[in-house]
């Protein structure tokens, strides 16, 4: 196999296990994967995972910029939504306790709501898929063997 054709395959996959990896962690309810039970954004990235993957296998390279970019899009429009949920929610919290005794507690439990693991899955293999569709194939030499 290519390096070409290793990193298509590699990222390919890493979109499709990161769309089932944990992307928010929040208390009480643990962590939360990209596809949610089939919503969207996360069927969209898996399929775009998927047919990265068919391309890769069929050494189809330069339509893998196909796959890549709207997958790039989806992950960056998804996580900003992410980011500014989180922020309006601690906004909120903090205008809706006002001088509560228990706010504090509140606030604690929105301060370990964060992003995890798996958004560096999913964007280390749209990286390498689009990586994968940039590189150029070496020339063949005089024998007819590829370089590798």
């Amino acid at each position: 196999m290519k390096q070409r054709q290793v990193l298509g395959v590699l990222g390919s996959l890493l979109l499709i296990v990161g769309v089932f990896s944990p992307v928010v962690q929040m208390p009480i309810i643990g962590s939360i994967d990209y596809f949610r039970g089939g919503e969207i954004d996360g069927i969209i990235v898996l399929t775009l995972g998927a047919i990265s993957l068919g391309l890769a296998f069929a050494k189809k390279y330069r339509w893998l910029f196909l796959t890549s970019i709207p997958a790039l899009a989806v992950l960056l429009i998804t996580l900003i939504h992410f980011q500014t949920k989180i922020s309006e929610m601690k906004a909120k919290y903090i205008e809706d306790v006002g001088d509560n005794p228990f706010a504090g507690i509140g606030r604690m439990a929105l301060e370990t709501v964060k992003l995890d693991w798996g958004w560096g899955l999913l964007f280390l293999g749209v990286i390498l898929v689009g990586i994968s569709a940039y590189l150029e194939d070496k020339p063949r030499n005089q024998t007819g063997d590829t370089h590798e």
